[in-house]
């Protein structure tokens, strides 16, 4: 070995002693005190205090003050938090902020706890964890995952009946799903649209994942440049434009009063035949009493099967005072949380396999086929960089013209690259 190869070794060494003094001695037996924690799934509160009460039995010296946020203000309530130092311990979040938080340094790294408590990752999807390793790939992660969402295919069964055309199923590719959408649109003698075929949109959880599915990208592999200029992409963009301009399956907002980009509304109003949005509307889905629905898997592209989806997960404050309280409660809410808990409402996903193939979970209905969310986690790609939610806004703004038939594809694919890559940039 030489001097340079010592040196090396050295060095890691010296890291893995820095980091092994920063955690706190001894195990669960030690950990004592308060531990704050702020929660965004209100639809959950009652079983998340429940769930709490049971976590207080087990860790009998440790006493948890959690607080019901609702989701559109936590994320701005914790970072007022962090800037007036009265941030809480633990929190949930979603990976469209979770990289913003990382590149803050408000996140303590876990990889060192899992380390020395021997947790097992392996009990998780592993498409679920590649999200939350800052480098990528680095295996760090400064959070860990409790459940995680997906983007379904959302079907009427009625229509698809009344057509006598078979349901979606893996074998559809998007070619598919536009020759049924065509047979599914139905018009008034007067040639108005009574009922539309598909809803087509650039939103992040269909518009992204076809391109990616059709061999192109959305941004560069460094994620500092958009790609949405490039020939694959240009083209996926104006498939999707073609929907509602050329072939007229889609509606815009102008033809359909309940018509509203990510929302249900316009498919429980039986006006649209299918529907792609994430498993999150389930709940929402569950209102229908007019019509039978199921889920499918989102139809693969040119190239393979990509799925948008992501996991909200909980995370450590890195000035929490009690750290070893808060790693406690984290791996109890990450990988101990009740069927019951998933199962009331559905839409969000269990992280840990054993407790997404349990049968009070996948028995849950409606959708008849539960399966497909768990078959969707393999095919999964989230997208996610610090300042998503900024760059995705940005990219839909622009994007609009040319769904709206405002502007060519090509011109407005540019507009977009434009307002990215200023975002990325000065990042």
């Amino acid at each position: 070995m030489n001097r340079k190869q010592v040196s090396k070794r050295l060095g890691l060494l010296l890291v893995v002693a820095l980091l092994l003094l920063a955690l706190p001695h001894g195990g669960s037996a030690q950990a004592t005190g308060t531990v704050t924690y702020w929660t965004y799934f209100t639809d959950k509160w009652d079983l998340e205090q429940k769930f709490l009460a049971d976590f207080k039995k087990a860790r009998p010296n440790i006493t948890v003050q959690a607080q019901l946020i609702p989701p559109d203000q936590l994320q701005q309530k914790t970072v007022t938090a962090f800037a007036s130092k009265t941030a809480p311990d633990l929190w949930n979040t979603a990976p469209t902020f979770y990289y913003e938080f990382v590149q803050r340094g408000d996140l303590e790294n876990l990889t060192p706890y899992i380390t020395r408590d021997k947790t097992g990752l392996g009990a998780f999807f592993p498409n679920i964890l590649t999200d939350l390793a800052v480098p990528p790939g680095s295996g760090n992660y400064y959070a860990l995952p409790r459940n995680y969402v997906a983007s379904l295919l959302y079907y009427n069964k009625n229509v698809f009946d009344k057509a006598g055309i078979g349901y979606p199923d893996e074998s559809w590719d998007w070619n598919k799903l536009l020759d049924v959408a065509k047979k599914l649109t139905i018009r008034n003698a007067d040639g108005t649209v009574a009922q539309f075929g598909f809803v087509s949109s650039p939103w992040h959880t269909m518009l992204d994942p076809l391109i990616l599915a059709n061999g192109g990208r959305v941004l560069s592999d460094d994620q500092k440049s958009c790609r949405l200029t490039d020939p694959v992409a240009v083209k996926t963009i104006q498939f999707m434009v073609d929907m509602i301009q050329r072939d007229k399956v889609s509606p815009n907002p102008t033809q359909l009063k309940e018509y509203i980009v990510e929302s249900p509304d316009a498919f429980k109003a039986g006006k649209v035949a299918m529907f792609i949005t994430g498993s999150w509307a389930i709940t929402s889905m569950r209102e229908i009493k007019s019509f039978d629905w199921d889920v499918a898997m989102v139809p693969k592209g040119s190239a393979k099967r990509v799925i948008y989806g992501g996991p909200d997960t909980i995370v450590m404050s890195s000035s929490t005072k009690n750290k070893s309280g808060a790693w406690e409660l984290l791996k109890y809410l990450t990988m101990q949380t009740p069927v019951s808990w998933y199962a009331a409402g559905m839409g969000l996903v269990p992280s840990v396999q054993k407790t997404a193939t349990a049968k009070e979970w996948l028995s849950s209905t409606p959708p008849a086929h539960t399966q497909v969310m768990l078959d969707s986690a393999t095919f999964m790609v989230g997208g996610f960089t610090p300042h998503w939610l900024e760059w995705q806004t940005a990219k839909r703004n622009t994007l609009n013209e040319a769904f709206f038939g405002q502007k060519p594809v090509a011109a407005a694919a540019k507009e977009a690259c434009a307002a990215i890559d200023k975002i990325l940039q000065a990042k």
